[in-house]
């Protein structure tokens, strides 16, 4: 009777193992079936990956040599086209002598009678635009004169689109003072152009005939 309980103890302890055994199989093979899925997920997305990278590096070589031809084009176009722009700034200079090219914010020799130079800053307040200038004046002359300048904005067709005036006020506000020999002073203005017109592209300074002359005697 012992050998047979002994038996049937061996029996049971077996058939434990075998379903202990057969769970774990289960268990292995299901880890390993998770193992496959992300190891094929990281492959698909390094593939997709890796072709999206070769799909934008071949796009920014077909940039970068559309941009290389665009530029190489540019390159080959820039002096022609400052050589029209030459030809029509003379043609414009020929129609209204004396035109000067309109430059922001840098100082533009004139050197003409006692005009010395110019500076224009563009200011905006709303949609109205307006051109300030500081035109410099110098007298090297042996005589006392008031300086009388006036001042013309143009568009890059050559149609005047502003003026202003300095020493042409009868009131008093805006008379130019006296400029006596070897002295220069430095007067401020404002040109408004009107809604619609054109960026102003050149400008045209006129000396006018001064309004008070008056020789220095020598000792």
């Amino acid at each position: 009777m012992s050998h047979d309980s002994s038996h049937s103890g061996g029996v049971e302890m077996l058939r434990s193992r075998s379903r202990r055994s057969r769970r774990w199989s289960r268990r292995s093979k299901t880890l390993f079936g998770l193992l496959v899925f992300l190891i094929m997920l990281m492959i698909g997305m390094a593939t997709y990956l890796g072709g999206r990278i070769y799909l934008l590096d071949t796009e920014n070589e077909r940039l970068q040599r559309s941009l290389d031809d665009s530029e190489l084009a540019l390159a080959k176009l820039r002096p022609e086209v400052e050589r029209l722009r030459a030809d029509v700034n003379a043609l414009l200079g020929q129609r209204v002598p004396g035109l000067r090219e309109l430059v922001m914010d840098d100082v533009v020799t004139l050197d003409d009678a006692y005009l010395g130079n110019i500076v224009f800053t563009q200011t905006r307040r709303g949609s109205q635009v307006k051109y300030e200038y500081r035109l410099t004046l110098r007298n090297d002359s042996l005589s006392v004169i008031v300086p009388r300048v006036r001042l013309a904005l143009y568009d890059r067709h050559g149609v005047q689109i502003g003026s202003s005036e300095l020493g042409e006020s009868h009131d008093g506000e805006d008379a130019m003072p006296e400029l006596g020999p070897g002295e220069s002073l430095a007067r401020a203005g404002t040109v408004t152009i009107a809604d619609g017109e054109e960026e102003p592209a050149f400008f045209r300074v006129r000396i006018m005939p001064p309004l008070q002359m008056q020789a220095v005697q020598k000792h």
